[in-house]
């Protein structure tokens, strides 16, 4: 049945949909990113997922909420944003502001409990020390406790990961930590911005391979793993 919010919903993602772009920090390999140009311009693989409005998504480096808003405005489902970046953050909770079903955590999260600190303060803030900006000291807290705590007895349908190079630190503690079989879908961003970051990404891949598998990959850019 269509109904208001179904109209609602795909208007917004539309809209959204138009204004969607990378960002212009990382350095992605000409052809490689040639290649995701012209099979998904709009990035609709990033968006194009079995979920319901009872589904439950997972952002982890939710930036201002504009994955998340693709999403909800495509699905309506429960979406937890994980984004430690305080001038970030605070615009995710005014995006959704009232909006029940969208929950904003301003944290990071990493393999152990503790702190880090970000630098700059536009949509490309970093791990790195840079010019762009103020420095933020920010909390941590370990993936597989948290998805205990918030998930314990339910199944995720969709966690994204953007995290600047933190990826290398989350996977291996979900996958060595937590049930990874509760997770159907996996999308993923590796950064090459790592010392090693080849070798590191090759190995949780390995490990992924053990319950997921990889259905579309546009290496450093973006690639997605689904429940064996």
């Amino acid at each position: 049945m269509i109904t208001t919010t179904n109209i609602l919903n795909f208007a917004g993602y539309r809209l959204i949909n138009l204004g969607v772009t990378l960002d212009n920090v990382h350095q992605y390999d000409k052809k490689e990113f040639a290649r995701y140009k012209k099979e998904d311009p709009y990035e609709d693989k990033r968006v194009d997922y079995p979920l319901t409005v009872d589904s439950i998504v997972v952002d982890i480096g939710g930036l201002t909420g504009d994955w998340a808003q693709r999403i909800y405005c495509r699905y309506n489902c429960n979406i937890a944003v994980f984004e430690p970046h305080p001038v970030l953050s605070a615009q995710a909770m005014s995006n959704f502001h009232g909006n029940p079903k969208v929950t904003i955590y301003p944290i990071a999260l990493g393999k152990e409990d503790g702190t880090l600190t970000l630098y700059g303060d536009n949509p490309n803030a970093s791990l790195f020390r840079n010019s762009a900006g103020k420095e933020y000291v920010v909390k941590v807290c370990k993936t597989s406790d948290t998805f205990r705590r918030l998930y314990l007895g339910k199944k995720i349908d969709l966690v994204k990961i953007n995290v600047e190079g933190s990826e290398y630190d989350i996977l291996p503690d979900l996958i060595g930590n937590y049930d990874m079989t509760s997770i159907r879908d996996i999308q993923i961003q590796f950064h090459s911005n790592v010392s090693g970051w080849r070798g590191r990404r090759n190995e949780i891949r390995e490990y992924l391979a053990a319950t997921h598998k990889c259905n579309w990959c546009y290496e450093t850019i973006f690639e997605n793993w689904t429940l064996k």
